[in-house]
C-alpha cells in the first residue's frame, strides 16, 4: 500500500482493521469486566440466572478500526476506534430484551 502525506506533513502509513470474536470456556461462568470480578449480564429482565436457562456460550464479537500516521521518523501517532457487538441472539433467548450498551 502507498502512503500520502496530509498538509500537516504526517505520513499516513497503514490502516487496519481486525476481529474478534469471544465464547465463555464455561456456560456455568459469566462475562467479566476488565477487573476481573464485575460480572456482566448474570440475570435477564425477568431475573432468570443466565447460568441456567440455557444460554449458549457464544459471548459477543468485536471490530478495530485502526490508522497509523508517520509524523516523524522517530514519532507515530495510531489513532484507534473499537465497537463491540454482544451476542444478542445466541447467548440469550430471543425474547430477552438486551441493548449494546448492557455490555459496558
Amino acid at each position: 500500500m502507498g502512503s500520502w502525506m496530509n498538509s500537516a506533513g504526517a505520513i499516513f502509513t497503514t490502516r487496519e482493521f481486525d476481529y474478534h470474536a469471544f465464547w465463555l470456556a464455561d456456560t456455568h461462568d459469566f462475562w467479566y469486566r476488565s477487573n476481573g470480578f464485575s460480572t456482566l449480564r448474570t440475570r435477564t429482565p425477568e431475573g432468570r440466572d443466565v447460568r441456567t436457562i440455557g444460554a449458549r456460550n457464544f459471548a459477543g464479537q468485536e471490530i478495530d478500526l485502526t490508522a497509523t500516521y508517520e509524523l516523524n521518523k522517530n514519532l507515530n501517532y495510531k489513532p484507534a476506534t473499537a465497537t463491540s457487538l454482544p451476542a444478542l441472539i445466541s447467548s440469550i433467548p430471543a425474547r430477552t430484551p438486551m441493548r449494546t450498551s448492557d455490555m459496558s
